[in-house]
């Protein structure tokens, strides 16, 4: 559910993504850390903890969107 929401509602907070997925802010943070470890996202700012901002990985985005064609 964490990617899903980053890649339908753009970069968000991790605390703006706990409220709209209805999760704890230190389990979105577990799922965010365990999904940039495999490349899938990445943080672009904000800080650390609930102000980090995240994203859908760019290289991962192509990789997907190659599949494609």
């Amino acid at each position: 559910p964490t990617l899903e929401a980053l890649s339908r509602h753009g970069p968000k907070r991790t605390g703006e993504l706990a409220d709209l997925l209805g999760q704890t802010r230190p389990t979105v943070l577990r799922n965010l850390r365990q999904l940039a470890a495999l490349g899938h996202v990445e943080r672009i700012g904000g800080g650390r903890g609930p102000r980090a901002v995240w994203r859908v990985s760019c290289l991962k985005s192509l990789v997907g969107a190659l599949k494609f064609f």
